[in-house]
């Protein structure tokens, strides 16, 4: 039997904690490729103009340019992604869920369900009520 490839989408909190100098960046092995949501590109493009202090600000434009240039474009959030978050939002408001609460995370998992990708984060919060549509892996 062939070995299955898995390509994980990676999260936005995933792509901030990678290059921790720490143990505390995420163990991304056991994917055969990475990839990333032009939904995290625009995440970390917010997060260079948040910051009022000009040292973070170029911490973050470095990281934010070190990223892209590792992963390159980002999956765009297209027809068949809306689909698919039109059938999540669904089925999160069948389980009792909100469909307002965490919609870039939701965009998110739209994607990779529209890709067939595992989504690879740190915190699960944002993807409760997603149990059986995305498969979903916190590291």
């Amino acid at each position: 039997m062939a070995e299955q490839t898995v390509t994980a989408l990676l999260d936005t909190n995933v792509l901030i904690a990678r290059d921790a100098p720490d143990e505390s960046a995420p163990d991304l092995s056991g994917f055969e490729r990475l990839v990333v949501s032009s939904l995290s590109w625009s995440e970390l493009s917010r997060g260079l103009h948040v910051t009022t202090s000009l040292t973070e600000f170029k911490a973050r434009l470095a990281r934010f340019n070190a990223l892209q240039a590792a992963f390159g474009t980002g999956l765009a959030f297209d027809d068949a992604c809306v689909r698919a978050f039109d059938d999540l939002l669904r089925q999160v408001v069948e389980r009792g869920g909100n469909a307002r609460a965490h919609v870039l995370d939701r965009m998110i998992a739209a994607t990779a369900l529209a890709h067939g990708l595992t989504l690879v984060t740190r915190d699960a919060k944002g993807f409760t009520n997603l149990e059986g549509l995305v498969q979903v892996e916190v590291r």
